[in-house]
């Protein structure tokens, strides 16, 4: 018998344990044999003692509080509220089909206390009639991650909808791009690149894209020449420019000071950070924001009502006009 496999079987057998469901020595035997092992209680126990002695891992074994109920698995890699945070990002995943979301939290639960299975089983909540074309994202997304760290180039088909029906846009025309970041945005998965032929970036969602291939042949264009993801030679930190593309729209930046009320100021930080904020100390605070001038900012103005206001500079606040007025002209008979 190797003794190292002996060794893993029996880790394996304690992560399958916790508080409240530990093993002792008989039990981890009679799993033993399930995987083809002979061990006696003496072995099982020197194992154990040496997996506990190991400094150097993510986890603990602890002694039950009743000594005949034997070992359970103390600290862990993860933690149970951890790893629902992982499955609850996985469920709701619109850019993952219900196949791969199911693979994905089964891997998950493996790292899990048995009451913390049950816990995801029964509380990650996934509306499979909310997902759109996820069937090969995670194939698609592995590969763009590895053209981005061998800075290839990729080409791709793209979807979209015509009446009820995905169909690739602009009849199956093949684009090719130099790819840069994946970033999920407003709980869907894009990728920013620069087409081939542009000057700026594009924002592609992962989940439409189809048919991606790398260009081993090919290297990226290099992010500083692309206009918005770098300045003077620069490429411009991500999060900076995820601040200023509001709704992933891309467009001319320009700075903008927005008066707005306190009730919205959690939004209002959670969107472009604490930077650039005057107190009025009166129920109000202004902020200046730099942002692209375009339909996804003034979208996202829209939601926020009357709690926030533009006060300069006076071309946006006509642009915005003319985008309100537009919308009330729908409801015009």
């Amino acid at each position: 018998m190797n003794n190292k496999e002996k060794l893993i079987r029996i880790l394996q057998i304690l992560k399958d344990t916790d508080i409240d469901h530990p093993i002792n020595t008989t039990g981890i035997i009679a799993k033993l044999k399930g995987f083809g092992i002979e061990a006696e209680r003496k072995s099982v126990m020197r194992d154990i003692e040496t997996l506990s002695s190991m400094t150097e891992v993510d986890f603990e074994i602890e002694k039950a509080a009743n000594g005949r109920d034997g070992w359970y698995m103390g600290r862990r890699a993860f933690e149970d509220y951890e790893l629902k945070l992982f499955s609850d990002y996985i469920a709701s995943g619109k850019y993952l089909d219900e196949k791969n979301s199911n693979e994905i939290l089964q891997k998950i639960m493996y790292h899990a206390t048995p009451t913390g299975r049950e816990l995801i089983r029964n509380s990650v909540i996934s509306d499979k009639s909310r997902k759109i074309n996820g069937t090969h994202f995670l194939d698609y997304f592995s590969l763009i991650i590895q053209a981005i760290k061998e800075k290839k180039k990729l080409t791709f088909k793209y979807f979209e909808f015509k009446g009820n029906e995905l169909v690739h846009k602009r009849d199956g025309h093949v684009y090719t791009v130099s790819p840069y970041y994946t970033v999920l945005y407003d709980n869907e998965y894009f990728l920013i690149a620069n087409t081939e032929g542009h000057e700026n970036a594009t924002h592609y969602r992962i989940e439409l894209m189809d048919q991606v291939d790398i260009l081993d042949e090919e290297k990226c264009r290099p992010i500083t020449e692309i206009k918005a993801l770098s300045i003077n030679g620069k490429a411009v930190p991500i999060e900076e420019y995820l601040r200023s593309s509001v709704n992933l729209w891309t467009g001319e930046l320009i700075n903008v000071r927005l008066h707005c009320i306190d009730s919205c100021r959690l939004e209002i930080v959670k969107h472009f950070g604490r930077s650039w904020i005057s107190e009025n100390f009166d129920g109000t605070f202004d902020i200046s924001v730099d942002v692209t001038n375009n339909m996804g900012f003034y979208k996202f103005l829209a939601q926020m009502g009357t709690d926030v206001k533009i006060i300069s500079p006076d071309s946006v606040r006509e642009r915005y006009k003319e985008y309100l007025r537009s919308v009330l002209e729908q409801y015009e008979d």
